[in-house]
């Protein structure tokens, strides 16, 4: 690319490039630039942003996330990282997502199901859904009510006025391989899965030990 000049870091991922082009250090893709008046004037930081969609496109889902159906999730145990519901919603956000929602789309949830089964993940991961707000009305933090009547519920849960207020996914393999929610503490660290681009109606209610009485959102 010739003389190369860093840009910036974004998503992870070291800019560089020499006016013309640029990629992703390490990279094999490069991305050609058109320096009309507009772009020209563009601050080396814009650019990146512009370059950084682009780039997630060409790749699907970008780095670190993947493609399971029509959605881009990323699984924190491909990093060895469990964290409490809170951390995993300020994880997820770092990353452009927040935890993952379910109950919406039957063929995307079983597309999530298969592809944690077809990986073979004997764990437990935090989903977005809670009952934090109001004991035993559980939401998805886009704020949907939960339907705790759907078989993606292993039976007898959730349970009814525990303390267990944060939902999450758990592999298992007794007869056969199953996934289901199970209800547990927000505070217990799991692994955690991300959902790209969530938009999330429920604060985190967790943050230093406190509860937040205004965690739930305007739900429509």
């Amino acid at each position: 690319m010739g003389k190369e000049r860093v840009v910036g870091k974004v998503d992870g991922m070291v800019w560089e490039g020499n006016g013309t082009v640029y990629k992703p250090r390490g990279a094999s893709e490069v991305f050609t630039t058109h320096m009309t008046t507009a772009s020209s004037t563009m601050t080396p930081i814009a650019l990146v942003f512009l370059l950084l969609a682009t780039y997630t496109s060409a790749q699907g889902c970008g780095t670190g996330w993947n493609e399971v159906g029509s959605e881009c999730y990323y699984f924190s145990n491909t990093e060895s990282m469990s964290v409490s519901w809170d951390m995993a919603r300020t994880n997820c956000d770092m990353k452009g997502g927040d935890l993952a929602i379910m109950q919406q789309d039957c063929a995307q949830d079983q597309h999530l199901v298969d592809y944690i089964i077809s990986q073979g993940w004997h764990l437990s991961w935090f989903v977005g859904v809670t009952d934090e707000v109001q004991d035993d009305l559980w939401v998805w933090i886009d704020g949907r009510v939960a339907d705790l009547q759907d078989s993606l519920w292993r039976e007898g849960e959730p349970g009814i006025g525990s303390s267990s207020d944060c939902g999450f996914l758990d592999y298992y393999n007794y007869d056969f391989p199953r996934v289901h929610l199970i209800d547990g503490s927000c505070y217990n660290s799991y692994y955690y899965i991300c959902q790209f681009g969530v938009h999330s109606k429920v604060n985190k209610t967790h943050a230093n030990g406190e509860h937040n009485n205004n965690s739930l959102r305007n739900l429509d």
